[in-house]
């Protein structure tokens, strides 16, 4: 979502990740740090995976991320967010049944003095031999790393197209990659 656009109520959920409330304004859920839910799926294209880099008009704006992701709604699942996500910022129809495997990792890290990070990340990956995407503003570009390097790129990127903060959750996805995906990195 753009700086500038309505934001939809997100559910605010415990540490066993069950619902307890909702949060009616997305920088009070941030700056409070309530913990709540999010979705993201991993685009594993050829032998790349598939990186949004988030425009210049939402928080955090050059940052490479997840392929497409965003805040579970009030009374959404993980999985029709992850679905409404990747319509929303990459123009491609899915449904649910394409998710496959679902991985939850839980962070929560201080961003900086009035931002927190506390969410529980529901994880999906597709692997298709190519994807017809579109993006809006939300995304300024999607960048396709090959996989063999993507450790090195990472490193090599770190506090740069990446988040200082992101090593636990990026060391995460890695270990998905090598484990259900075979990957071996260089």
């Amino acid at each position: 979502m753009t700086n500038n656009e309505v934001y939809a109520d997100i559910d605010v959920v415990d540490e066993n990740n069950q619902l307890t409330g909702k949060a009616t304004d997305f920088f009070d859920l941030h700056n409070n740090n309530l913990l709540h839910r999010s979705s993201q799926i991993w685009f594993i294209e050829d032998d790349n995976l598939i990186f949004q880099k988030r425009g210049k008009n939402v928080k955090m704006p050059g940052i490479l991320d997840a392929s497409v992701g965003g805040h579970v709604d009030t009374g959404e699942s993980p999985e029709a967010c992850a679905v409404r996500e990747c319509f929303e910022e990459v123009g491609l129809k899915i449904s649910e049944d394409d998710l496959g495997e679902e991985y939850i990792f839980r962070i929560c890290e201080k961003i900086k003095d009035d931002w927190f990070e506390n969410e529980f990340r529901h994880i999906y990956f597709i692997k298709r031999d190519k994807f017809d995407l579109t993006y809006n503003d939300e995304v300024e570009e999607l960048v396709r790393v090959p996989l063999k390097d993507l450790k090195k790129f990472h490193s090599k990127n770190l506090g740069i197209l990446f988040s200082e903060w992101s090593n636990e959750y990026y060391d995460f996805i890695f270990s998905i990659l090598e484990k259900k995906f075979n990957i071996k990195f260089d």
